[in-house]
């Protein structure tokens, strides 16, 4: 078996596991519905905070929330550089891990500050823990 492989074979099986934890533990097949909440298309570039408030009030299991994109080119993906300002992703998660953390339910970000490399996911981990310790989270 191939890394790629085992790669895809553990993300699915992370994925089936979240699913299940999401649920409380619930057999899948007899909850009506899961419900997310997505602030905005891409952390980092801002989103309406009292919408995020209003989408909180319909009691989400989870926040989940892009952070990367093939828009800006390869430029970004090849240097493993942010496309925005660090203090931009900041404050979006800021907001998400908080309200994430006050209702005990996942915050799912995707592809890290942009590309999703070691180094980008580096960043993305030293900043939630940056955040939780300001905020004794």
């Amino acid at each position: 078996m191939t890394d790629d492989v085992q790669k895809a074979l553990l993300a699915i099986v992370a994925a089936a596991s979240l699913g299940f934890a999401l649920l409380g533990g619930a057999d899948p097949a007899k909850v009506p519905e899961i419900v997310g909440l997505a602030p905005s298309g891409s952390m980092g570039s801002g989103y309406n905070v009292d919408a995020f408030k209003r989408g909180l009030a319909a009691n989400p299991h989870f926040i989940g929330q892009d952070a990367g994109s093939t828009d800006m080119g390869p430029y970004y993906h090849g240097t493993g550089a942010p496309f925005l300002p660090l203090a931009t992703y900041r404050h979006d998660l800021s907001i998400m891990l908080r309200a994430a953390r006050e209702r005990r339910i996942p915050l799912l970000v995707g592809s890290a500050l942009t590309s999703g490399c070691n180094a980008t996911l580096a960043m993305a981990v030293r900043m939630v823990g940056e955040i939780a310790q300001e905020h004794g989270l």
